[in-house]
C-alpha cells in the first residue's frame, strides 16, 4: 500500500522526462525514501537499478554493484570495474534510458574518503550520465545536508532535492480510515507518520491492543526501530538518550534540560541540541510573539514514536519482562495516555491550518505558532498553543480534545479567560474539537471539528 507522497512522486516524474537530470533524497530512517523511489520509477515505466551501499571498501561496493548489474541481465557477463566512474560509463554507454538508485550514499564513506567520493560522484553527474537519471539517497540527515552545501562538489550537481518528512496526519490516516475521528488522532499521536511502522499495526484492535503488540513487545521490529534503529546514525548515543529521557512528552527550555541533566554551564547541551536538531530528532518551539527570543524557545521530540518511547518506555525493558505488557500498560500508561495524545492533537490542528492557509482557505495569515504571554494584572505568563498572526493582531484557538463534544459553557469561561489579558490583540477567537460541539456559538470564527481535520480535499 503506497500511501501520499503526491507531490513528491510529481517532481521525480518531472525530474526523470529528461536524462541527467539527478535528485537528492533524505531523511530520518523509514520515512519512506526507498518507497518512494522505486514508486516513481515504476509510474515513470523506465529501467530501474536500485543499490543500497555497503560500510564497506569502495572496491566492495563496486563490485557488489557489477554483480547486481549481471543478476539483472545488465552485464552479458560477470567482469568488475575498476571505478565507479567507469561503472557508471558502461551503464551510459548501454543507450537505455535508466534510473539509478545509489541507496545509503553516506555508507561509502565508511572505509573511504568523503572528499574522495564526493569528487567521484560529481564526476559521474557531469560526464557519464547522458542517459541516466542518477537517485543519491540517505538517511544519515547531516551528512546528506552536507550534500547541498557550496563547498560540497556535488554542489549544484542535482536538479531536485526532496527532503522527506513522516507522513503527515492526514496521510497517515489513510492507513486508518476507518477509525473514528478521535482513535485516529490517538494512533497518530503514538506512533507516528512512518510509514513501516503504520504497515505493521492492527487496525482491528484497540490502540492499547497496539501498544502491547509493538512498544511493549521486545521482539516486535517496531520496538526495534524506536529503541534502537531510528537513532543508529548517531555517534553520540547515550547523551541523545539523556535528552530524549528528560524532554519526554514535554517542550522544555534549555536551562530546564541543562538542570535536569546536571550540566555544567559550559555549551555542552547547546552543542548536543544543536546536533539533534540539525539530524531532525528535535525541533524547536518560537511562539511567533517572541522568534529569536533564545530564554522562550522550547524543544521537543519531533517523531511521535520516538517521544512515546521516552515517555513512557525507556529504562524500563526489565519491567515489561518482569509484569507483562498488559500489567505495564496498566500501571505506567493508562492514566497519562490522554494527556499524551492531546498535547499532538494541538501539532495535528497547527498542520490543518496551515494546510487551511496553503490553499487559500483561510486569508491575512502571517504565521501560526504558539503565543507567549505575561499576565502582568494577575502575575501570572503562559502560552497559547495555537496562535494565527495576523496583521494587526492575533487569532487565538483554544484546542480541546475530549470525548465528549464541547459545552457552550467551557467555551463562554475560556473567552472570558482570554479577554482579561490585555497585553494581547485578539482579531478572532475560535476552538477545535476532536467531537464537536453541542451548539453553535456567535462570535466564535473557528469552530473546528473532527470532520472537518480529516476532510480529504
Amino acid at each position: 500500500m503506497f500511501v501520499g507522497r503526491n507531490e513528491e512522486l510529481k517532481t521525480l516524474l518531472n525530474t526523470y522526462e529528461k536524462p541527467n537530470q539527478h535528485s537528492i533524497v533524505y531523511g530520518n530512517r523509514r520515512v519512506g525514501k526507498t518507497e518512494l523511489i522505486t514508486e516513481s520509477a515504476r509510474r515513470s515505466g523506465l529501467t530501474f537499478i536500485s543499490y543500497e551501499c555497503l560500510k564497506s571498501s569502495l572496491r566492495n561496493n563496486i563490485d557488489t554493484l557489477s554483480k547486481q548489474l549481471y543478476d539483472d541481465g545488465l552485464l552479458p557477463s560477470l567482469f568488475f570495474f575498476n571505478s565507479f566512474i567507469d561503472l557508471f560509463n558502461y551503464i551510459d554507454s548501454l543507450k537505455r534510458h535508466i534510473i539509478i538508485l545509489i541507496d545509503e550514499y553516506p555508507y561509502l564513506y565508511y572505509k573511504n574518503d568523503k572528499n574522495e567520493i564526493d569528487s567521484m560522484f560529481q564526476t559521474i553527474l557531469e560526464k557519464s550520465s547522458n542517459n541516466l537519471n542518477i537517485v543519491l539517497s540517505g538517511s544519515h540527515v547531516g551528512m546528506m545536508k552536507d550534500l547541498l552545501k557550496q563547498k560540497n562538489p556535488l554542489f549544484g550537481r542535482v536538479s531536485t532535492i526532496i527532503h522527506l518528512a513522516e507522513l503527515n496526519y492526514l496521510e497517515s490516516s489513510e492507513f486508518y480510515s476507518n477509525l473514528s475521528n478521535y482513535d485516529k488522532v490517538a494512533f497518530y499521536a503514538v506512533f507516528g507518520g512512518s510509514p513501516f511502522v503504520l504497515k505493521q499495526l492492527n487496525y482491528k484492535k484497540s490502540l492499547e491492543e497496539n501498544i502491547c503488540d509493538t512498544f511493549l513487545n521486545q521482539t516486535s521490529s517496531i520496538f526495534s526501530f524506536v529503541s534502537e534503529g531510528y537513532t543508529t546514525d548517531l555517534a553520540t548515543k547515550d547523551s541523545a538518550n539523556q535528552i530524549f529521557e528528560v524532554i519526554g512528552n514535554s517542550k522544555l527550555r534549555h536551562n530546564k534540560i541543562e538542570e535536569l541533566l546536571h550540566y555544567e554551564h559550559n555549551g555542552l547541551l547547546s552543542k548536543q541540541l544543536n546536533l539533534l536538531t540539525e539530524m531532525e530528532f528535535v525541533d524547536k518551539n518560537y511562539p511567533i510573539n517572541k522568534i529569536g527570543d533564545s530564554k522562550k524557545t522550547t524543544y521537543f521530540i519531533k517523531n511521535n514514536a520516538l517521544r512515546f518511547y521516552f515517555t513512557y518506555l525507556y529504562g524500563k525493558k526489565n519491567i515489561i519482562s518482569l509484569i507483562g505488557p498488559k500489567a505495564f500498560y496498566e500501571r505506567y500508561i493508562k492514566t497519562s495516555i490522554t494527556t499524551f495524545i492531546s498535547y499532538r492533537f494541538e501539532d495535528i490542528v497547527k498542520t490543518y491550518l496551515s494546510m487551511q492557509v496553503k490553499q487559500g482557505k483561510i486569508q491575512g495569515i502571517y504565521n501560526i505558532g504558539s503565543y507567549y504571554y505575561d499576565d502582568f494584572a494577575n502575575k501570572k505568563n503562559g502560552e497559547f498553543d495555537v496562535a494565527l498572526q495576523c496583521k494587526d493582531g492575533y487569532d487565538i484557538i483554544e484546542v480541546k480534545f475530549y470525548k465528549d463534544k464541547i459545552k457552550k459553557s467551557l467555551i463562554e469561561n475560556e473567552i472570558q479567560q482570554i479577554k482579561k489579558i490585555n497585553e494581547i490583540n485578539v482579531e478572532r477567537m475560535g476552538f477545535a474539537s476532536i467531537n464537536g460541539f453541542e451548539e453553535n456559538i456567535n462570535n466564535i470564527s473557528y469552530m473546528i471539528n473532527g470532520d472537518d481535520i480529516y476532510k480529504i480535499n
